[in-house]
């Protein structure tokens, strides 16, 4: 985002989005290494939102859920994969269609 930054500021503004995570806004189990830059990444985005903001400039995040890849389909990812649909209220992993 600085270098982002940087370029908008001589623009006179524009628009940073951030990819977070479904696990930015929750905690799913047995994965605190992945949901705490999750978290830290919703905190920079609000505070840089706030400095940002008075000279036109709108950062903001999205925050996508657990989708069904390759990777979570994957040989011996099936204990992940039980474990995540047993966490997501829906029961079942998002599709990217």
């Amino acid at each position: 985002m600085t270098a982002e930054i940087a370029q908008m500021l001589k623009a006179g503004g524009g628009s940073i989005v951030n990819i977070a995570s479904v696990e930015a806004h929750t905690v799913l189990s047995h994965s605190p290494v992945y949901t705490a830059p999750k978290h830290a990444l919703i905190g920079l985005t609000k505070g840089t939102a706030a400095d940002y903001a008075p000279v036109g400039m709108g950062v903001n995040s999205v925050s996508p859920g657990v989708i069904r890849t390759p990777l979570t389909t994957a040989p011996g990812q099936k204990d992940v994969t039980d474990r995540l649909e047993g966490e997501i209220p829906s029961g079942r992993l998002g599709e990217s269609e």
